[in-house]
């Protein structure tokens, strides 16, 4: 027990090391914060360097694409041709597919979602970034960066790209709601190619040619406002593009810079019960709505988002002067 003497010569030392204890956690705390900013910024330019590679790379390989338990395999053949990419795609095992041409695109073309990407505060407030330990992916090293959604509002991802050119080896999507695989594509075999040096022989006119789904914006204006809107839209995802038909139909496109969901608002003349389907890591749920004057539209949400999100978005569709 210390004497009455000693607590007044005692106590300052006490303080000065309490003191001392917190300015080291501080410090530690700072080291700490900024190390995750540094990773988060360096895993913000991997997925942008990603995002290069898979348009300026020419390579062929063989991938495996699972949902769930259903696993297919594909070969495929990206190459970049005066100024434009092509990609040929040819399913390896069950039925044939019917092929489908469309022009190369231009490399300089920007697609939805690409600024997005590019917006790293954006994607940092919406995933926490993890850098893992290298795997052979294909029989290629890769680095694997792994992205947790920090809210309930988008899934998981794991990928794996190589070190040599920044390629996708591997990608897995993980439900957010039960941490189940959704989704997995994985190359098991892959040839990287000089540019110019890969040049698809005739038979491969017959396979399907540019498959990104996502279209190409030439503008960089911003996205004019629609006719429907998301009534408090999902935190971080922007309204990338809108089409508009003839027939009343608009389909509005949101994206984070990761994940895409897409929504459909068409006329229809029968009520019907509410719909919803689950494919991989790709979701679809139709509900319907009544306007003013008392006219009935379907509302669709279809993306790879989860489940109970694209209800809350089906359900909240409103005119955007309303």
């Amino acid at each position: 027990m210390f004497s009455s003497q000693n607590r007044p010569q005692r106590w300052p030392l006490l303080k000065a090391g309490l003191c001392g204890l917190f300015l080291c956690l501080t410090i530690v705390s700072a080291f700490s914060l900024a190390g995750e900013r540094n990773n988060s910024l360096a895993a913000h330019q991997m997925l942008v360097d990603m995002r290069q590679a898979g348009r300026q790379v020419d390579y062929q390989g063989v991938f495996t694409y699972q949902q769930r338990s259903q696993l297919n395999a594909f070969q495929i053949i990206h190459q970049v041709r005066d100024g434009k990419e092509y990609e040929y795609l040819r399913r390896l095992d069950g039925s044939s597919q019917a092929a489908v041409s469309q022009p190369g695109n231009p490399l300089d073309c920007k697609r939805v979602g690409q600024g997005l990407l590019e917006q790293s505060e954006s994607l940092h407030q919406l995933y926490r970034f993890s850098i893992m330990e290298e795997q052979r992916i294909a029989g290629r090293p890769a680095i694997q960066l792994w992205l947790t959604p920090k809210d309930y509002m988008r899934n998981g991802y794991r990928l794996w790209l190589d070190k040599q050119s920044n390629l996708l080896l591997k990608a897995e999507v993980i439900s957010q709601v039960d941490g189940k695989l959704l989704e997995r594509f994985q190359f098991v075999k892959l040839t990287v190619s000089q540019p110019g040096e890969l040049r698809p022989a005739d038979e491969h006119k017959g396979w399907l040619v540019d498959v990104d789904k996502l279209p190409c914006n030439s503008s960089e204006q911003p996205v004019a406002a629609g006719r429907w809107r998301i009534d408090q839209p999902p935190k971080g995802f922007l309204l990338a593009d809108i089409r508009r038909q003839d027939n009343g139909r608009e389909r509005l496109l949101y994206s984070d810079g990761m994940a895409f969901f897409s929504v459909f608002i068409e006329p229809a003349t029968q009520l019907m019960p509410d719909g919803h389907s689950h494919r991989g890591a790709t979701v679809a749920y139709m509900t319907y709505l009544q306007s003013h004057p008392q006219k009935l539209y379907s509302v669709s949400v279809v993306g790879e988002i989860p489940m109970p999100l694209a209800k809350r978005i089906a359900r909240s569709i409103r005119l955007a002067d309303h």
